[in-house]
């Protein structure tokens, strides 16, 4: 998998073969966070523009693009995934969104 400015691409099978590059919307900005695989989906976070959740699969399907409230903060890091939770860290503040 590889991420740009605008633009998400996946490789699969062992010899890393395109399979699509599309752009996001709205465009991500800069993405230092590795993809996470969680529940068919495909989760990244950009440093300033949320997170873009993408159906896995040979197709290109950005399913959503979710941004935490008006917290104008950087995130860095990859997510982490917890009991059907998923768990955010940015500069300030350390998120966990699911269900109690």
């Amino acid at each position: 998998m590889f991420s740009s400015p605008a633009s998400f691409g996946s490789g699969i099978g062992s010899f890393g073969h395109v399979v699509y590059e599309e752009r996001l919307k709205p465009a991500s900005g800069t993405v230092y966070a590795s993809d996470v695989l969680a529940d068919g989906k495909l989760y990244f976070v950009s440093r300033e523009e949320g997170t873009y959740v993408l159906q896995s699969g040979p197709e290109f399907d950005q399913l959503a693009r979710n941004t935490i409230g008006s917290h104008k903060t950087i995130f860095n890091t990859t997510l982490a995934t917890s009991r059907g939770q998923l768990l955010l860290r940015s500069r300030k503040y350390l998120y966990c969104i699911g269900a109690r």
